[in-house]
């Protein structure tokens, strides 16, 4: 007996007890399946029909506006100053539990003093917050906190210049107001989609679909590992976005990103640069495309528009940009 029941009625029924050739016939069946399913076309896997076509846009969110955050200065009160010297002081701000800016490092000192320390950072909702961590910088061992502070962002859509202001800063766990920090904000809402050059800056959208036949250039050799795709706004620029295959599998030559990503820069200078790499490879670049964003702009280019690929024999890249400036 077990639990009140006999042995017999506590038994498992395992999806072998089916009996030996049954088990057969259903793994037969299953892998025939699985077959045929990377058998099957690009279009019938992926969910997209066919290389020459790609998916609707799907946005989640667009910015509403760019804030401009200049960390001016900060002090600490007699409260804090517990470490026997001065820190190495450093603050880095925090959106969405990601580091959006970072000033740096004013070495022993209690009033650090930066100034130009300007940062643009994206805005999509009024409702974050914004928050400041006070570090002393150490070179081997990990920085430590000695208060934070937190910045509401729903004063913006009302008050838009914000000079001046100064935010406490709190002990990290008595939550006691240990010193401020001095910012300036400035906030610039985006305008409605344009593809023209209004104004020096905007937000630039961007859309990366899919590649088309990404072969590498040596016929003897294949394609290992689904490639992605990199882009930066200028060759030894870093990274802005890096988007990994997310569909076609199987089909490494004609992969398909679909991702969706905005930045802020200017019109003019910024040059639109996306390599498609394999980390697997020795040589690592695919194919590459570089265009000045002025010359895009100029042109009018909106939707999604087919780019060669340099360094590819037949490769080509879709990708969508759509330009909305920012109010001066």
């Amino acid at each position: 007996m077990l639990c009140g029941l006999p042995f017999s009625e506590t038994r498992f029924h395992w999806p072998w007890s089916m009996g030996t050739t049954h088990f057969v016939g259903f793994m037969k069946t299953r892998h025939a399946r699985l077959s045929s399913a990377y058998d099957r076309p690009p279009s019938a896997v992926g969910g997209i029909a066919g290389p020459e076509r790609h998916s609707p846009r799907a946005v989640v969110k667009r910015c509403r506006g760019v804030l401009r955050l200049t960390i001016q200065s900060a002090h600490l009160k007699k409260e804090a100053k517990r470490l026997g010297r001065s820190p190495n002081a450093l603050i880095i701000a925090e959106m969405c539990g990601k580091e959006c800016a970072r000033t740096e490092v004013r070495p022993r000192t209690w009033t650090p003093n930066w100034m130009e320390d300007t940062h643009d950072l994206l805005i999509y909702d009024f409702e974050e917050h914004m928050k400041l961590r006070f570090y002393t910088h150490h070179d081997v061992r990990p920085d430590r906190l000695l208060a934070t502070a937190e910045l509401c962002l729903d004063t913006l859509g009302l008050d838009q210049k914000q000079y001046g202001r100064i935010i406490d800063l709190h002990h990290p766990w008595t939550n006691s107001v240990v010193g401020d920090v001095l910012l300036n904000l400035e906030y610039f809402p985006t305008l409605e989609p344009s593809g023209k050059i209004c104004t020096e800056s905007g937000v630039l959208g961007v859309t990366i679909h899919q590649g088309k036949a990404l072969a590498p250039m040596d016929e003897e050799e294949m394609l290992g590992h689904p490639p992605v795709a990199v882009f930066s706004l200028g060759w030894a620029s870093p990274a802005i976005h890096t988007a990994a295959t997310a569909y076609r599998l199987g089909d490494p030559e004609n992969p398909a990103w679909e991702a969706n990503f905005e930045t802020f820069c200017c019109a003019q200078g910024p040059i639109v640069t996306v390599k498609i790499m394999e980390s697997k490879r020795s040589n690592g670049c695919l194919g590459h495309m570089s265009v000045p964003l002025s010359d895009i702009l100029e042109r009018n280019i909106v939707g999604p528009t087919w780019w060669p690929l340099t360094g590819s024999k037949n490769g080509k890249l879709l990708m969508s940009l759509e330009w909305r400036p920012i109010s001066a």
